[in-house]
């Protein structure tokens, strides 16, 4: 799980039954591919945490799920 600001932009990430704090957001990017078949719509957050954790997470735009790059 993940909550995000008015902008989209994470500022926690629910890790082992407890929410940590986002200190900042160290990179973003976005992946629209392979529109020819099934489309691939992805943001991509590289995410600096509070408890010192540098997670990588992705929101797939097409189910408006989150899921952590692993």
């Amino acid at each position: 799980n993940v909550t995000c600001d008015a902008h989209g932009t994470p500022v926690a990430v629910a890790r082992r039954r407890r929410w940590v704090k986002v200190v900042s957001e160290r990179e973003r990017w976005r992946i629209d591919e392979e529109w020819w078949r099934q489309p691939i719509c992805r943001r991509y957050h590289v995410l600096a945490l509070a408890d010192g954790t540098l997670l990588t997470v992705y929101l797939d735009r097409s189910t408006r799920q989150w899921f952590v790059q692993r």
